[in-house]
């Protein structure tokens, strides 16, 4: 015999699949020491503190909210300085909304409800900071780091529970 039996292979790919999740989690970084810890109660945006972006429950924003969110300099008063360096900070810094764009097209074929996809998507492109508070106390729970793999499950697991009629979606109408 060759000496790399049935056992062998198992264990092989057993360490095959360790390696790569290891690898997976250092790039995610959920095992990266200098990130914020997940149950740090020094929140960097605490629930008090107003925050740039922020979107009422109904996915609008109250004149306040717009007013702070193109307040660029935080000096009270929206000049069309600000406005011009708001626009142009959108234009020079396109990290989030170029690939989220590229990301939404491919994404919104293959969703259940296209239009449904593409109002949470675009209202939450915004306010990326609450989403992740929004997951934070999930994650909390279930002892897992990186908010991004968690919402890809819990939109694995709704598809699912949706196929299956154990969930169902909601109507959107507000009987005006």
């Amino acid at each position: 015999m060759s000496g790399f039996g049935r056992k062998e292979l198992k264990e092989w790919i057993y360490g095959v699949k360790a390696s790569e999740h290891a690898q997976i989690l250092k790039e995610c970084g959920c095992d990266d020491p200098d990130n914020a810890p997940l149950y740090d109660d020094n929140d960097p945006y605490p629930e008090d503190a107003p925050r740039r972006g922020t979107l009422s429950q109904d996915g609008t924003w109250t004149p306040d909210q717009l007013y702070q969110h193109f307040d660029e300099d935080g000096d009270g008063t929206v000049s069309m300085g600000d406005y011009a360096d708001h626009i142009a900070h959108h234009q020079a810094h396109p990290e989030l909304t170029q690939p989220y764009e590229t990301m939404k097209s491919n994404s919104m074929d293959n969703a259940r409800c296209p239009d449904s996809y593409s109002k949470s998507g675009d209202m939450m492109i915004q306010i990326p900071h609450e989403i992740v508070d929004l997951l934070k106390p999930l994650m909390q729970k279930i002892g897992v780091g990186c908010p991004a793999s968690t919402a890809r499950a819990m939109a694995d697991v709704l598809d699912v529970a949706m196929d299956q009629e154990v969930v169902q979606p909601f109507s959107t109408d507000q009987g005006y």
